[in-house]
């Protein structure tokens, strides 16, 4: 599995804040949009919310860069550990990985859900459990940001990752033009994957006519992130 490298091309932050930084983007084509980092646009459209008033993004990409090369090494070892891919042989290989990236970056690196943000009324005041500056400052994730973080990841070590919504919920999807498909639930410990089905009534139950608009269980395009 070849690694695949963002653009180093820095997302502009404009002068004005970040509604000048999003209707920027907003002018990008889905090409465009795509050659950029999902975690550098991520941070970006952070800038200036609160909590996130003194983001240094070129430091928090160079953090998910090495957290990068701590899963590919790690996976690298895992794959050659012919023992514990046996444990794991209902596995395929792309679901291996996927199951070592996640294990590292929760096990290893400290990435966990806040547990918080999901008791009580939904509180959206805090950038940190919408973006995934959250999680490298330690702080914690959530539905909304580990699939990001994931997908990042996994895009660095070119795995063909995507983000999908559910209702009230987003989850990752390998997503193989080539053939292999498979969902990818890691908000709660470790990597479970489950059938679309699952999601049409958790964790809000979603109709025909919601699937069929496109709106749920539908890669997103880069425009759509």
């Amino acid at each position: 599995m070849s690694e695949s490298n963002p653009s180093d091309q820095p997302i502009p932050l404009i002068a004005g804040g970040l509604s000048e930084t999003v209707r920027q983007l907003c002018t990008l084509s889905d090409a465009e949009l795509g050659a950029h980092d999902i975690a550098e646009v991520n941070l970006a459209v952070a800038c200036d919310l609160p909590y996130a008033n003194d983001l240094d993004i070129p430091a928090l990409r160079r953090k998910v860069d090495y957290w990068t090369d701590c899963v590919g090494q790690w996976t690298a070892s895992a794959l050659r550990n012919y023992a514990m891919r046996r444990r794991y042989s209902e596995f395929s290989d792309s679901q291996y990985r996927v199951a070592a990236m996640i294990s590292v970056l929760q096990r290893d690196l400290g990435v966990h859900y806040n547990l918080a943000f999901s008791q009580g009324e939904y509180d959206a005041t805090d950038s940190r459990n919408l973006f995934i500056h959250g999680m490298l400052s330690g702080y914690g994730g959530s539905c909304v940001t580990m699939p990001v973080l994931y997908a990042a990841v996994g895009r660095r070590l070119g795995y063909p990752i995507k983000l999908i919504l559910t209702k009230e919920h987003m989850f990752c999807r390998w997503d193989d033009p080539s053939g292999e498909q498979f969902n990818i639930e890691g908000a709660s410990k470790g990597f479970n994957w489950h059938p679309d089905e699952y999601y049409h009534n958790w964790p809000r139950p979603i109709t025909a006519e919601d699937i069929q608009s496109g709106r749920y269980l539908h890669s997103l395009s880069p425009r759509r992130e």
